[in-house]
């Protein structure tokens, strides 16, 4: 009796194992098959790992920026000592502004404030002298003529404008100069007599707001300066004297306050 009894325990266990197995293979199956294609391959992502240096200044390169912040620094100390700081502070940015005044540079320093954004801007004549043109008209064309400026085509002496509008009249404070007067945005939260006007302005304004030109040496730009909408004409000369007439179109817009 007890060998019939250990001969049926083997036969019962024998179907025991081969569902065990066949649950391993569908459990195999799942983990490693996805159901309407071959098994997937496990990805090697080494290839795509980023390294942690990668795009991060070096240390040669970053004795390299703040050798150029310094050697600015100096000139700028001759000029201002207070924007000579504002060089040197390590949070400030300096970019080159994107225009050719013969052989001088403009450079664009920027600083984030609680409430909004810090900018000078710095004019290099020939790597020896600089002149802080923010706000100052005077400044801008002394820089241009001292870089022996030659603006002897429409397109030159419409950038030569754009940038003398935004850096030496501008300043800090708001001007945007338009292409269309879609370009011109309502602050948020007006009523409904509010936006009424605002949509009228704006179709007052749709033929007769267009993008900057310039015939011969004079030149015409649309701007949003503070609050007001403006007509700004600009009479420049080939060595960069200018000349400016502005005649407010429209006062106190409904557009969001320039801090």
């Amino acid at each position: 009796m007890a060998a019939h009894g250990t001969a049926d325990t083997r036969v019962e266990a024998e179907p025991l194992k081969v569902e065990m197995r066949i649950l391993l293979l569908l459990f195999l199956g799942v983990l490693f098959y996805d159901g309407c294609g071959p098994a997937v391959a496990r990805m090697d992502n080494s290839n795509l790992a980023v390294p942690p240096t990668e795009g991060m200044p070096t240390p040669a390169k970053e004795k390299k920026i703040e050798m150029e912040r310094e050697a600015l620094a100096k000139l700028v100390d001759k000029a201002d000592p207070v924007v000579a700081a504002f060089v040197r502070d390590p949070a400030s940015s300096i970019e080159t502004y994107d225009l050719s005044v013969g052989n001088g540079s403009i450079y664009r320093i920027s600083k984030f404030a609680p409430t909004r954004m810090l900018i000078n801007y710095i004019g290099v004549v020939d790597g020896k002298e600089a002149i802080v043109l923010t706000g100052n008209a005077d400044s801008f064309v002394r820089f241009a003529h001292e870089a022996r400026a030659m603006l002897g085509r429409s397109e030159e002496r419409l950038e030569y404008g754009r940038a003398y509008l935004l850096i030496a009249v501008a300043g800090s404070k708001r001007l945007q100069i338009l292409d269309s007067i879609n370009s011109v945005k309502p602050r948020p939260m007006l009523n409904e007599q509010q936006t009424e006007t605002f949509r009228r302005f704006q179709e007052q304004y749709e033929g007769i707001v267009k993008p900057p030109s310039c015939a011969g040496d004079h030149c015409t730009f649309y701007v949003v300066s503070g609050q007001d909408l403006a007509l700004v004409d600009l009479t420049i000369s080939a060595t960069g004297e200018v000349k400016m007439d502005k005649r407010v179109l429209e006062p106190d817009l409904l557009i969001p306050y320039a801090m």
